[in-house]
C-alpha cells in the first residue's frame, strides 16, 4: 500500500476495525497500518471528507490565533503576531513539540492541536506525548475534526514509540469531556495548575 493510500483508507479502516473488533483494537489495528507510512514522510497530511491536516506553518499563525480567540483558550487575551512568529520559531529547538492545523476544501485554517513528545527516564524509557491547545472553529464543530486530530495524535504518539497520550481539559467543560470519553481516553487522577503570572487566578482553559 502506498503512502496516499493509507491515508485515503484511514476513514475506512477504523470504521471496520471498530465494527469487527471494537473500539478497544481499533487504534491498534490503524497504528499497524499507518506506521510505516508515517514513518515514510515524517507528518502526512491525513484528511477527512473536505478538510486536511497537516503541520502548521508561520503563515498559518493568524489563523491560529483567530481559533485561540474564538473559542476562548487565551481568555480573550490575542498574542500579538510577532510575538508568536518568534513563538513559533523557537519551537524547532525542540526535540519534538508540533503544531497542526486542519484545513477545509478552501484551504481556510478551521481547528489546531499542539502535541509535544517528551523523552522519559521512566517506564523503560519509553518516551510520553501530550496533547494541548485543540481548539475548533465554532462553525466548524461538530463535524468530525476533532475526531481527526485525535486519530492523528494517537498515530503519531504510538509511531514515536510512546507509552501513552494525555491531555487536560477544564472541568467545566463536559461536553469535551463526552468527547473524550467516546474516543477511548480514561478519566485518570487529578490535573493540578499553579499559576505563575500576575493574575493567576483567572480561570484555566488548559488543552
Amino acid at each position: 500500500m502506498s503512502t496516499a493510500q493509507a491515508v485515503n483508507f484511514a476513514p475506512s479502516i477504523a470504521s471496520l476495525s471498530k465494527r469487527w473488533f471494537g473500539r478497544r483494537l481499533c487504534s491498534g489495528i490503524m497504528a499497524q497500518v499507518l506506521r510505516p507510512h508515517i514513518h515514510a514522510i515524517g507528518y502526512p497530511v491525513m484528511s477527512v471528507p473536505k478538510y486536511a491536516l497537516r503541520p502548521a506553518t508561520e503563515n498559518d499563525l493568524p489563523s491560529i490565533l483567530d481559533i485561540y480567540g474564538q473559542t476562548g483558550l487565551d481568555d480573550g487575551v490575542r498574542l500579538e503576531l510577532p510575538v508568536a512568529r518568534e513563538l513559533f520559531a523557537g519551537l524547532a529547538r525542540y526535540p519534538y513539540y508540533r503544531i497542526f492545523v486542519v484545513t477545509d476544501a478552501d484551504a481556510n485554517v478551521r481547528a489546531t492541536y499542539a502535541l509535544l513528545i517528551m523523552d522519559n527516564l521512566a517506564h523503560v524509557g519509553a518516551p510520553l506525548a501530550i496533547v494541548e491547545q485543540v481548539a475548533v472553529s465554532s462553525s466548524q464543530q461538530g463535524l468530525g475534526i476533532g475526531r481527526l486530530m485525535m486519530g492523528h495524535a494517537m498515530a503519531q504518539a504510538r509511531a514515536q514509540g510512546c507509552y501513552k497520550l494525555a491531555l487536560s481539559s477544564n472541568v467545566k467543560r463536559e461536553q469535551a469531556h463526552d468527547f473524550y470519553d467516546k474516543l477511548g481516553f480514561v478519566r485518570h487522577g487529578y490535573s493540578f495548575v499553579m499559576h505563575l503570572v500576575q493574575g493567576g487566578e483567572r480561570e484555566e482553559f488548559a488543552g
